[in-house]
């Protein structure tokens, strides 16, 4: 979970920078499937290499993060701006 990326406004991109279309277009399926998210693909460029980053919208990750809490650790709570 430590990647330094934490919620800014409410929405949370993964990154997939490793994998290929296919698997990220799979991972985006099983995200709608099976938790209901909204997600859309975000192009990055980074030194001269192109990758897809899943971008899970504010309105679905706010109904998912619940889901999350227990298997997060206390100290980084914060990144996904729980309260407790």
């Amino acid at each position: 979970m430590d990647d330094r990326q934490h919620v800014h406004r409410g929405s949370v991109t993964l990154y997939t920078d490793c994998f290929n279309s296919e698997e990220i277009d799979n991972l985006r399926k099983v995200l709608t499937k099976n938790f209901d998210l909204e997600t859309t693909i975000h192009n990055k460029g980074i030194n001269n290499a192109y990758y897809k980053r899943i971008y899970i919208k504010k309105d679905s990750f706010e109904n998912f993060k619940h889901l999350l809490v227990s298997h997060i650790h206390k100290s980084i709570l914060y990144k996904i701006k729980w309260k407790f």
